[in-house]
């Protein structure tokens, strides 16, 4: 028959062994469960993203619109189309003087008296204007004047801007007369680059023909 104390130490060893026992069996339990819950929580949020996939899939293939956290702005064209309108303008066509009327021209240059009196490096130009139909004002081009009568090249020291219906009036000796009445009537005038002191001084041997020559 056994003692008392090794009774005791028997049942002691008993407990021990339930106590270990139990803790292995609630650790075996505890994996299960975490393993089974995991399993089911990445389970559900792999078909969360199934779902949205598909659904956006649908609704790119169907025509409908997918709502994303940053959407493609949208832009309106708002420029205002200004319509100009086109003006035709009419083209001014330059004077033209005929060969008759550049002959009396010529003619009545070469008789008048003042080339006499012409500084031999003198040069005065002539250029007579017209109005073209649009009222825009045409000119002739300029004729120059020297000691020796008409000049083919040169730069004038003074211009004499005369309307042209003075033309008509030229009968060949008459320059002075004339360009004289058509400064009186505010239709001739004279430009020049030079100041008046040193068109003066150059000019002096002709102050009898000033009212002629514009000064």
């Amino acid at each position: 028959m056994k003692s008392k104390k090794e009774a005791e130490a028997g049942r002691k060893i008993m407990t021990i062994l339930g106590i270990l026992v139990l803790l292995v069996i609630c650790y075996f339990a505890m994996n299960k469960y975490e393993e089974a819950f995991m399993s089911g929580e990445n389970k559900s949020f792999a078909d969360s993203s199934i779902s949205d996939v598909q659904s956006q899939t649908e609704n790119t293939f169907s025509g409908g619109e997918t709502t994303t956290s940053n959407p493609e702005p949208s832009y309106k064209n708002d420029t205002e189309i200004i319509t100009e309108e086109v003006v035709e303008e009419t083209i001014a066509v330059p004077y033209s003087l005929t060969a008759e009327q550049m002959a009396i021209i010529e003619q009545t240059i070469s008789s008048s008296g003042f080339l006499e009196a012409f500084p031999k490096n003198g040069i005065i130009g002539l250029n007579f204007y017209d109005f073209a139909a649009n009222g825009e004002r045409v000119w002739s081009g300029i004729i120059l004047i020297g000691k020796s009568g008409l000049l083919t090249s040169g730069s004038p020291d003074l211009t004499l801007m005369v309307s042209a219906k003075y033309l008509s009036q030229l009968n060949g000796t008459n320059l002075c007369e004339v360009l004289t009445g058509a400064s009186a009537n505010g239709e001739m005038w004279a430009e020049s680059d030079k100041s008046e002191a040193s068109l003066i001084w150059k000019y002096s041997g002709m102050m009898k023909y000033k009212d002629c020559l514009g000064f």
